[in-house]
This record gives C-alpha cells, sequence and structure tokens, in this order.
C-alpha cells in the first residue's frame, strides 16, 4: 500500500476485476477450486429438483429459499476468497452455516420453527444453528450430535470474520511483503495455509448442502404434525 491514496487510485481498486489475484490462487489451488465447482453444481443441480418431489406449500417454499441461500452465500464466500477478500468471505460462511440450520428447522413438521417464522419474521436466525442441535430437534432431524457440534463449531469460528476482531485486523497486513497493508483483494503468500484451510471447509460444505438437501426433502414429505 502506498503512503497516500488519490480519488484515481480508490476508483482503480474500485473498479478492479481482481483477475491477477484470482489467477494467484488458480496457479496455487486450481485443483481445489475444481473440485469445489464439480460439488457446488451438484449441489445446485439437486436443490433444483426438489419442488417436483415435494408439496407445493409455504413451508416447502421456505425451506427452498434457505436452502438458496445456503447455496448462494457458499458460492459468493468462494468468489471472494479466491478474490483475496478473505474477512467478507468468511462471513459469508457464517450466513451459510444458519441458513443451513433455518432449512432443517422448517423442513420438519414437529418443530414449530416454521410457525413462528410465520408469525413473526424477525426470527433469531442467529440461533438456528444451536437450535438444531437441542435434544427433541436433534432427534426429530436424524442429526448426529458429534458431527453437529463440529459443525456449529465451524460455523462459530466464522464468528472472528464478522466482528472487527483481532484475528481480523491482523489479516488486513500482507505477511510476505512486511510494512504492507492491504486494501481490496489481495493474495499473500503467507497465508497459504490459511487459503487452504478455508478452501477445504467450502469443498466439505458443499458436500453437506447436498446431504441437507436429501435430509430436508424427506422430512417435507414424511414427517408428521
Amino acid at each position: 500500500m502506498s503512503d497516500t491514496l488519490s480519488s484515481d487510485d480508490v476508483r482503480a481498486i474500485l473498479l478492479s476485476s481482481n483477475e491477477e489475484t484470482r489467477k494467484r490462487f488458480v496457479d496455487h489451488f486450481g485443483a481445489e477450486i475444481d473440485t469445489f465447482a464439480s460439488k457446488a453444481a451438484r449441489s445446485y443441480n439437486r436443490l433444483q429438483e426438489m419442488p417436483s418431489r415435494v408439496a407445493h406449500d409455504k413451508r416447502s417454499a421456505w425451506v427452498d429459499e434457505y436452502l438458496f441461500a445456503a447455496f448462494n452465500s457458499l458460492l459468493t464466500s468462494f468468489q471472494l476468497l479466491i478474490s483475496g477478500y478473505n474477512i467478507p468471505a468468511g462471513s459469508l460462511m457464517r450466513h451459510y452455516g444458519e441458513a443451513t440450520a433455518m432449512a432443517l428447522l422448517l423442513s420438519h413438521r414437529q418443530i414449530d420453527v416454521f410457525d413462528l417464522l410465520e408469525k413473526q419474521l424477525q426470527f433469531p436466525v442467529h440461533k438456528a444453528v444451536n437450535m438444531v442441535k437441542r435434544k427433541r430437534n436433534a432427534q426429530l432431524l436424524g442429526v448426529n450430535q458429534r458431527g453437529w457440534e463440529k459443525f456449529i463449531e465451524i460455523t462459530s469460528f466464522y464468528d472472528e470474520y464478522s466482528h472487527p476482531s483481532v484475528f481480523a485486523a491482523a489479516s488486513t497486513h500482507v505477511f510476505s511483503s512486511p510494512g504492507s497493508r492491504q486494501i481490496g483483494g489481495e493474495f499473500d503468500l503467507e497465508k497459504k495455509a490459511a487459503y487452504q484451510k478455508e478452501i477445504r471447509l467450502a469443498i466439505s460444505a458443499a458436500e453437506r448442502l447436498y446431504e441437507t438437501i436429501e435430509v430436508v426433502e424427506n422430512h417435507l414429505v414424511n414427517s408428521k404434525p
């Protein structure tokens, strides 16, 4: 980062395509990007099949909305990550986790989240991840408690991206170029291990999304009031 910025410098940053940054991610993580693309497409196509298999009612519509929100948050997060914007990318991964939890809770007719959401659209969505693990909810949804605890752990990790934490502040430094700070998108070779971890988490999330779509479809079809 230079010592000063002109308005033209800022405009150039705002209108940048980040093509060079993404090229560096492709050079280091090309195979992983292809894997993510394949799994994300598989999940999206499975979601597109769901309306033909479930009742066309408000519950199914809400579940579809939240599953699509989860997919779109995941896709946009990955796009931001490989454009060098790791903080907003991480924040959207939290959206993915909460949207996934909401889809699960809404899908079962013996869980009252659908009724509560219908009554007040300001439902505390930020509590959804923990609501899934409540004993009765977990039993109805068929959730593996240990697996869901891991899901909570990962989603909670992204809280660090949703607030101006010490971690978030430190991430603005370009460690491969001492004394430099990041403006806009950047590929920092010293953060390669962190990028690797987040890309693996995104790939895993795309896999889990496919599984979640199958689970909620089953609940929409088979759960009883």
